[in-house]
């Protein structure tokens, strides 16, 4: 019999068998499981899972290569500093054997998968409603956030400089050679990389004040409304860089 082979797997046989290592990673937390359902399966993988008592929890299941145990533990350690001092983000759940991160192994998935479970955020999306009050609160929750971060030391985070983001070998992947672009296309982009590049690298040793730990993804996919307070979530890509990059 072929061996499963999870990266050259369909869309849907991927789901499938992250489904179940989750089913088999929930035993190892206090809580009784009722339901588990899918939400996204992207860079990262979520499903929502519901206690039997009616409790809801969002399990995120790490992808393989992208955050080091370390890494996602500070991150965690950011989250539980916000939760303490009265912000609307998810609180991490620690499991039985009180660890914030549980690496889980399944037949399909031998070299395992660091997964974290958090408490479920109530609230909604604002995409068909977005308007200027709402952007003045979430620039507020912004500001907050930032300040908050100052007092933390993180060593294992990521980092979001000039050349991290529009350098020569970029972490999402190098414009310069871009195959849908016309050979007068690239030229433009190539040019206005440069451009970017530049000013930012200027702008780094300029404004020293003006950097520190960042979301780092804060689209509107990734807040939230209820009762009129903004609740972010996704601290995934959170590390140090320009405060600016989050209000981009």
């Amino acid at each position: 019999m072929n061996q499963y082979n999870f990266k050259t797997a369909t869309y849907l046989s991927q789901v499938r068998s992250l489904r179940e290592l989750a089913l088999s990673l929930l035993g190892n937390y206090p809580l009784k499981v009722n339901k588990v359902e899918f939400i996204h399966h992207g860079q990262n993988t979520t499903f929502k899972v519901t206690s039997t008592s009616g409790e809801k929890y969002l399990l995120r299941i790490c992808c393989e290569d992208y955050h080091t145990g370390k890494s996602i533990k500070e991150e965690l350690k950011w989250l539980e500093k916000l939760v303490s001092e009265g912000f609307r983000v998810p609180c991490p759940i620690r499991s039985k054997s009180n660890r914030l991160v549980e690496t889980q192994y399944t037949a399909k998935i031998p070299k395992g998968r660091k997964c974290v479970l958090f408490k479920w955020v109530n609230g909604r999306f604002i995409w068909s409603s977005v308007n200027e009050d709402y952007i003045f609160k979430l620039g507020q929750f912004l500001g907050k956030l930032q300040v908050n971060g100052k007092g933390l030391s993180l060593s294992n985070r990521m980092q979001w400089k000039a050349d991290d983001i529009v350098g020569n070998n970029p972490r999402f992947g190098n414009t310069n050679t871009l195959e849908i672009a016309t050979k007068r296309q690239q030229e433009i982009i190539s040019s206005g990389r440069l451009t970017i590049l530049k000013k930012l690298r200027k702008y780094e040793k300029k404004e020293m004040t003006k950097q520190g730990l960042i979301h780092a993804d804060l689209h509107f996919g990734n807040f939230i409304v209820h009762s009129g307070n903004i609740s972010a979530f996704d601290f995934d890509d959170c590390g140090f860089g320009a405060y600016c990059y989050d209000l981009a």
